[in-house]
C-alpha cells in the first residue's frame, strides 16, 4: 500500500550526520521522550534512519551462516499461521486468544532456511554477541545502555525475519520494553493503550516504533517479507531500587540483633501463626511499618500458600496463552532440546534456571526436584508424573508456571 512518507534529515546518514540518539527517540528529543513517553504510551516515529546503513536481510544471513550464533542455540524459528491477509477486528477479546505456538530451535543454517521457506519466521536473539563494536546496531545498543543505567544482561537486540501475510502470537503482553527498528518489508502493529484504545500502526522501512512494558499487541506482515530489529530493555523500576534500600536498611539494624540470625523453630509450617517474635526485632520492624502481621502474611505468600511465588522474581515470562485445559492428565514435553542448566543457590534458598539467549529465571529451590525431573526426562510425560513430594495441584500449578515460561509445552 502506497504511503507518503515524511521525509527525515536522518535519512542522509545514520550515524554520520545523525545523532544516535535521533535514531532512538525519532521525532522527539531525548528530553521530551523521557518525560512523555518512557514508560507511559507508545511512539511511533516515520523515516527516521536509512535501513540500508543500519542492517538488511544478506547481513542477517552471513551472520547466521558464519558465526556461532546458532551454534549457541539463540536463533529459534516461530511456527505461523500462513492464513492470507485479510482486515481484521481491532476489538480486543480476551476469548480469541490462540493457543501458544512452538519456538523451535534450529542447529544449522540449512535447518533455519528449511523453515523460513516453510513459512516460519527467524527469531535471532543476542545479536550484540557477534556485531562488531563499530557497527551501528552495537552503538544504538551502547547509548540505550547509558540511557536506561541496565547492564548487559538487560538489554538484548533481536532480529525478526518474518515471512510474508504471516504473525507468530496473536495478543500478547510483554514484560519488556522494545524499541522496534524496521529493516525490511511492513509490518501491522496494534497496541491497547493504558486508556483501553486500541492503535493501529503501519511500520515501513526506516520507522522506529517503540512500545512500553505491559501493553497488549499483536503484530501481522504484510505481502512482503519483513526484517526488523528490536531492543529488548528490562529497565530497573522504582519498587526495585526502594525494595534494595529497605533490604539495606533492615539488615542494617538486623545485623546488631544475633537474635534475628536465628532460624525458625522445627516443624514451623505445621503452626507458622504462632511462632513467637522477640520483642527487639519487633522494635526494629516497626521503625519500618512492619508488623507482626505482615511477617504472617509473608509467611504464607512465600512459604505456604504459593510456594512458587518466587518464579518471576527476577525474569517475568511473556504472557502466553493456550486453549488447553492443563490438568493431571496432560502430556507435556521440553519445548527445546536445548540442555536445561540450573545453579543451586541454596544460602538464598533459590534455584537459577538459565536460559540461552533469555535472563536468568529464578525460582523456589522447593522446585529443584521438578526441575531435575524435566532435564533428565528426554520425552513426554504427564503432569501426575512429576515427583511424589508435590501434591496433585502443585503439580498442576508448576506444569502451568513452566507452560507460561516457555520452558514446557504441549506434547
Amino acid at each position: 500500500m502506497a504511503r507518503n512518507r515524511p521525509a527525515s534529515k536522518a535519512l542522509r546518514g545514520v550515524g554520520m550526520s545523525a545523532k544516535i540518539e535521533n535514531i532512538i527517540f525519532g521525532d522527539v528529543s531525548e528530553e521530551t521522550f523521557g518525560a512523555e513517553i518512557w514508560g507511559s504510551r507508545a511512539q511511533h516515529s516515520q523515516a527516521i534512519f536509512s535501513p540500508s546503513e543500519l542492517f538488511s536481510i544478506e547481513e542477517l544471513t552471513e551472520l547466521l551462516r558464519e558465526t556461532g550464533l546458532i551454534r549457541y542455540g539463540t536463533t529459534s524459528v516461530g511456527k505461523e499461521r500462513r492464513d492470507k491477509y485479510h482486515p481484521y477486528n481491532t476489538e480486543f477479546d480476551l476469548s480469541k486468544l490462540k493457543s501458544l505456538r512452538k519456538l523451535y530451535v534450529t542447529e544449522n543454517f540449512f535447518d533455519t532456511k528449511l523453515c523460513f521457506d516453510d513459512g516460519r519466521s527467524i527469531l535471532a536473539h543476542r545479536l550484540e554477541r557477534f556485531l562488531s563494536p563499530n557497527h551501528v546496531l552495537r552503538k544504538i545498543y551502547n547509548h540505550l545502555l547509558a540511557a536506561t543505567g541496565c547492564i548487559r544482561e538487560e538489554i538484548i537486540i533481536a532480529a525478526f525475519l518474518t515471512p510474508p501475510e504471516s504473525k507468530t502470537f496473536d495478543w500478547h503482553v510483554d514484560s519488556d520494553h522494545v524499541f522496534t527498528f524496521q529493516i525490511e518489508g511492513e509490518k501491522i502493529w496494534e497496541i491497547r493503550s493504558l486508556s483501553g484504545d486500541v492503535e493501529k500502526y503501519n511500520l515501513a522501512p526506516g520507522d522506529v516504533l517503540y512500545v512500553p512494558a505491559d501493553f497488549p499487541h499483536r503484530v501481522i506482515s504484510r505481502d512482503r517479507t519483513s526484517l526488523s530489529v528490536s531492543y529488548v530493555v528490562i529497565p530497573k523500576t522504582y519498587v526495585q531500587i526502594f525494595t534494595s534500600a529497605l533490604i539495606l536498611k533492615m539488615e542494617s539494624e538486623l545485623e546488631k540483633n544475633s537474635i534475628a540470625q536465628k532460624p525458625l523453630p522445627l516443624y514451623w509450617t505445621r503452626g507458622y501463626n504462632k511462632i513467637k517474635i522477640d520483642k527487639e526485632i519487633s522494635k526494629i520492624f516497626g521503625k519500618l511499618g512492619i508488623g507482626e502481621e505482615d511477617f504472617f502474611q509473608a509467611l504464607r505468600d512465600e512459604y505456604i500458600d504459593d510456594s512458587f511465588s518466587r518464579f518471576d522474581d527476577k525474569w517475568k515470562p511473556n504472557f502466553r496463552y493456550s486453549d488447553k485445559i492443563l490438568d493431571g492428565s496432560s502430556w507435556l514435553t521440553k519445548s527445546s532440546e536445548t540442555p536445561l542448566d540450573f545453579v543451586d543457590n541454596a544460602s538464598r534458598n533459590e534455584v537459577v534456571i538459565l536460559l540461552n539467549g533469555r535472563p536468568s529465571l529464578v525460582m523456589s529451590r522447593r522446585l529443584i526436584d521438578v526441575i531435575e525431573f524435566i532435564r533428565n526426562n528426554s520425552g513426554t510425560f504427564q503432569c501426575s508424573e512429576l515427583p511424589d513430594c508435590y501434591d496433585l495441584g502443585d503439580k498442576v500449578a508448576i506444569c502451568e508456571k513452566l507452560l507460561q515460561a516457555g520452558i514446557l509445552d504441549f506434547a
